[in-house]
């Protein structure tokens, strides 16, 4: 039987292996320190990133705060002017308004107070003669109460019965004269109602006056609708008055069936242009105008209204 006997050396193994540990231990500190410096650097971007964001939208937003303060600066600039324009047009107008306040103040604080004084002469000249009645009568009403009065003298008794009687007889006259002179008073004061009823009141009710009233009718046809429009205008003083103007256009109304349009003649032609002319001259119109309005009035077909009842 065969002996082999083997001899193993492992220090080479041993060797190489301590060999690839160190470098495998040097890989290892490698990777740690790569991974190190990618998870640094991978911050340090981060952080970078983040710090160009937040600056960039730092910027941003200071950009448009700008631009909006920018605008609504520009904005208040104008609005500013534009009520400063509008605040001196205003002083300009209380200014005007005052003034024309304190003009018409003046012009009607004069106007009044002359009123004022003409109503106070007025006035003393309506109680004037009641003062100077007064005046006037007071010292005839004293005497009277004192030479008037029945005086009741005294007398020895024979003689107190006809001294009574006289006093009775001046009594009785004093109070025939009283009654008289109140009777005339109230014949008077009678009269005086009566004329002033008259004066007030001329007409009794019920009565019927003829009243000249101008007006005026005008006719005219019209082109587009076969018809023929009048019109009537009142004058006089009692024009405004709505129930005379409504009596007189009922009373014209009902006439106006009957009239008749005629040519004028020949001398109520010139009396109608005359006053026409003297009106146009009166007026404040230019020469154009006033010759305007003649030429109007001599191109025109005169008529005259003839019949109708009064």
């Amino acid at each position: 039987m065969s002996d082999f006997r083997f001899t193993v050396d492992t220090d080479p193994m041993a060797r190489s292996v301590n060999g690839v540990t160190h470098h495998v231990d040097a890989t290892t500190v490698a990777v740690t320190g790569m991974g190190a410096a990618v998870v640094a650097a991978e911050a340090a971007a981060a952080d970078h990133v983040s710090h160009e964001v937040t600056r960039g939208f730092h910027a941003l937003m200071v950009s448009q705060i700008s631009q909006k303060r920018a605008l609504a600066k520009s904005n208040m600039d104008a609005r500013l002017l534009e009520m400063t324009y509008q605040h001196k047009a205003l002083l300009r107008i209380k200014a005007q308004m005052q003034a024309d306040f304190n003009r018409i103040a003046a012009r009607y604080g004069k106007l009044f107070n002359a009123l004022n004084e003409a109503l106070r002469a007025r006035v003393f000249e309506l109680d004037y003669p009641s003062a100077k009645l007064s005046l006037n009568d007071q010292p005839l009403i004293q005497q009277r109460q004192l030479t008037q009065a029945s005086l009741i003298p005294t007398h020895h008794i024979e003689a107190l019965p006809a001294s009574q009687q006289i006093a009775a007889a001046h009594a009785k006259k004093n109070a025939a004269v009283a009654i008289s002179r109140m009777r005339d008073s109230i014949g008077h004061a009678v009269e005086l109602r009566n004329a002033t009823q008259e004066i007030i009141h001329p007409m009794p009710t019920g009565a019927r006056h003829a009243h000249w009233v101008p007006v005026l009718l005008s006719e005219n046809d019209d082109l587009n609708l076969d018809l023929v429009r009048q019109r009537l205008f009142v004058a006089g003083g009692h024009a405004a008055d709505p129930k005379f103007r409504q009596v007189v256009e009922a009373c014209v109304g009902e006439a106006a069936s009957s009239f008749t349009w005629d040519k004028v003649d020949p001398a109520t032609r010139e009396k109608v242009r005359g006053k026409f002319a003297e009106l146009i001259g009166k007026s404040g119109l230019t020469e154009r105008e006033k010759k305007a309005a003649a030429g109007l009035l001599e191109r025109a077909e005169w008529q005259a209204i003839s019949g109708g009842a009064a």
